[in-house]
């Protein structure tokens, strides 16, 4: 059984005072569902915020890092300078022999025969 974290009602309270700019009246007559709604949309609007802060540090990194390249050098992007948006991308990118590798090993690993 997975541990869970202790939930509390006084904690609850706090993250709609700080963070969702519930007033208290407005917390206490949210209903569970609505209240975790408006916690959802906080929390994607706080990832993109850092997703954009990253992007935007990435520009100047690579702005910074092009204009002192050599001349034979590939230009920098921003993703550069991002390594986990960066590594999400190469993932994404297999090769149709790859991808058939892959299922060739997936086929003899459960026993199928490749020819």
């Amino acid at each position: 059984m997975p541990s869970q974290a202790r939930v509390s009602w006084v904690g609850l309270w706090a993250l709609a005072r700080g963070a969702l700019g519930l007033s208290s009246e407005e917390f206490w007559t949210c209903t569970p569902r609505q209240f975790d709604e408006l916690r959802a949309v906080v929390m994607r609007e706080k990832e993109a915020w850092a997703e954009r802060g990253d992007f935007h540090a990435g520009v100047v990194a690579a702005t910074i890092a092009n204009v002192n390249r050599g001349k034979d050098q590939k230009a920098f992007t921003p993703l550069d300078f991002m390594p986990g948006k960066k590594k999400a991308q190469q993932k994404k990118r297999q090769t149709p022999e790859e991808q058939l590798a892959i299922a060739r090993a997936i086929t003899r690993a459960n026993g199928g025969k490749v020819e």
